[in-house]
């Protein structure tokens, strides 16, 4: 059996990764520089220890206009799925209740349609000149 390592830090060695971070070095750089493996444990040691905070929120500035329009997008976004999701199941359904109906007829059911249609040329149909 792998024996699990769990990495105990200390308060004067995340204080100091926190000062590091405060004199200009990136949480990538961090990470890499002290061998500490999660995304976040440097970020929560900023916002725990840190004087300013992280460096990088995000903060959506909207007018109103546009929120009500980011909800209408993802209220929309969320009933396509639905949509897809239903439409899929559907498409599963009368595709299984073919294999079966073919099975019991012992023939083939389904219509084979061609995948292009063939242009006037091979049809032998012919342009009429222009005058």
């Amino acid at each position: 059996m792998v024996e699990e390592i769990y990495k105990r830090y200390s308060i004067a060695f995340k204080k100091q990764v926190v000062a590091s971070y405060e004199a200009g070095a990136s949480l990538n750089v961090l990470n890499q520089r002290y061998g500490i493996k999660g995304t976040t444990t440097i970020k929560r040691w900023v916002e725990q220890y840190g004087r300013a905070g992280i460096r990088h929120k995000i903060v959506t500035i909207q007018q109103p206009e546009e929120r009500e329009q980011l909800r209408q997008l993802q209220t929309e976004l969320k009933q396509m799925k639905e949509l897809v999701a239903k439409l899929s199941l559907e498409k599963f359904i009368l595709e299984c209740t073919l294999a079966v109906a073919e099975e019991d007829l012992g023939y083939e059911v389904k219509k084979k349609i061609p995948t292009a249609l063939p242009n006037k040329r091979e049809q032998g149909i012919k342009k009429r000149p222009s005058s």
